[in-house]
């Protein structure tokens, strides 16, 4: 969710040293980032021909804890954050296809008097959406849940300003309430931002009332529906949503910590790391549900990506129709274009649960590039498919479970004597020359796949402006 910060951050000294990739050693990436933090990155990374299966690139450095000396595995599980929306739209494709319910739909039309109950208003029966001063109920679509334009205000978070008081959930930590639809009541009312369908928001309570809408139509939890309908399907054990966020049930010890870490700012003394903290999200895995509330491994991922986007296999067996895929890389939303040359425009769109970049507006050919970046402030886990004509459906990925600020032995002495408080609202400034998960997975797709952006602009000239296009489609620290 964007505009979520941490709330504590729990400093201590720095410990063992980095364990080392045990496959391939981590490219200089031309010398954009020290190598000493690079070094230090607590990241799996990897490139994929998705047409072959072939593994092209793989690396995992730094530790899954490192407080225990747990060293990072190429298996190691993360938090996806906002990967986990892809889910729930497969998820709702494969309902519809069912003949569970029409994702044209008006979402107003498959609610009804059990379901506000279960949101906490038990005197309602109907939704009526409306803009702030404007009495008539407006109309989304699941399709517009999907696609970002649905006009619900982003509650979770709060990255607009609020349209009335109380509408943001400001809590200091927001757990699990063992209930989908329970946090579907916590913003299911608020005002609307605009007329569905008419712009772009990332919400993030557009996929959690679309994760309590896969339970409504399947009789199932969402933890059941994904692990059933996905994970047992296409044969991913280590893929899961987890209600209560590790607080119950089986420890996941292969489970990545995520952290904060400080290192001087100092190219003669090698960045040494001053310290580092532990991090926690203000909303758990139970909370965010299919916005944000899966957990995954980076090979695991590829096999999502590879079923689902396999240009022969068109979806199967996840999906039986092929028009459900494409209706899914369908350019539903415009986010931005990128003017790259004097004859060359990438238009960057919102389709359903990922993004596409497209070579003219109307996406005649079908996306060049597909991509998702999911973020916790800790978690930060970057993917890009090279789709279109002339690519070799190269993915790159690049995970990583902690955060790296340079700053200086004063800076971090301030952090040291607040570090019960909200210490990060004064470090974000010292992240901007760290290594950047989404600019480093664009840079190993750019050495492993010959697709271009036009038979004239190679990847290698546009990398900076697809950073940019990312940040402004996904949001910058955005957590989820």
């Amino acid at each position: 969710m964007r505009a979520i910060a941490i709330a504590v951050v729990l400093i201590v000294v720095a410990v063992a040293a980095t364990a080392k990739a045990d496959m391939m050693l981590m490219p200089s990436f031309g010398g954009l980032y020290p190598p000493e933090l690079l070094a230090d990155l607590d990241s799996v990374s990897r490139v994929t021909n998705l047409g072959t299966g072939e593994v092209l690139y793989a690396n995992a450095s730094g530790h899954v804890n490192i407080e225990y000396g747990v060293a990072m595995q190429h298996d190691s599980r993360f938090m996806i954050g906002s990967n986990s929306k892809l889910y729930t739209t497969v998820s709702l494709y494969q309902l519809q296809e069912a003949g569970k319910l029409n994702l044209s739909s008006s979402v107003t039309d498959l609610l009804d008097a059990s379901d506000f109950a279960k949101f906490g208003y038990p005197g309602q029966s109907t939704w009526c959406p409306q803009l702030p001063g404007n009495s008539t109920c407006q109309t989304i679509t699941v399709h517009q849940l999907l696609a970002m334009s649905s006009g619900l205000y982003p509650a979770l978070g709060c990255s607009v300003p609020p349209t009335q008081p109380g509408e943001c959930n400001t809590d200091l930590y927001t757990a699990s309430t063992s209930s989908i639809a329970a946090m579907v009541g916590s913003f299911i009312n608020n005002p609307m931002i605009f007329v569905p369908g008419t712009r772009f928001v990332y919400t993030n309570p557009n996929f959690v009332l679309a994760s309590y809408l896969v339970e409504k139509f399947s009789g199932m939890t969402f933890a059941a529906y994904i692990k059933q309908h996905i994970s047992d399907v296409i044969g991913q054990s280590q893929t899961y949503f987890d209600l209560f966020d590790g607080e119950m049930g089986p420890m996941d010890a292969g489970r990545t910590t995520q952290y904060y870490k400080f290192y001087e700012n100092s190219t003669a003394a090698g960045f040494p790391r001053l310290g580092y903290g532990r991090l926690r999200m203000e909303l758990n895995t139970g909370a965010v549900s299919g916005t944000g509330g899966l957990v995954s491994t980076v090979p695991e991922e590829v096999r999502f990506w590879q079923v689902l986007f396999n240009k022969t296999g068109k979806g199967a067996p996840l999906l039986q129709d092929p028009a459900s895929v494409a209706a899914i890389l369908h350019p539903w939303t415009f986010v931005n274009r990128m003017p790259i040359s004097s004859n060359v425009t990438v238009f960057n769109y919102y389709a359903q649960g990922i993004g596409v970049f497209c070579l003219d507006a109307a996406c005649s050919a079908g996306p060049q590039f597909i991509v998702y970046t999911g973020q916790t402030l800790g978690s930060t886990t970057s993917n890009a498919l090279a789709y279109g004509e002339g690519c070799n459906m190269t993915m790159a990925q690049f995970w990583t479970s902690s955060v790296q600020a340079t700053a200086s032995e004063s800076n971090y002495d301030r952090v040291r004597k607040a570090q019960n408080s909200r210490v990060l609202d004064f470090v974000h400034d010292w992240d901007g020359d760290v290594p950047m998960p989404r600019a480093l997975k664009w840079m190993l797709l750019d050495q492993h796949s010959p697709c271009k952006v036009s038979p004239d602009v190679p990847l290698s000239l546009v990398l900076g402006a697809f950073v940019d296009a990312e940040h402004q489609m996904f949001g910058g620290k955005k957590p989820l």
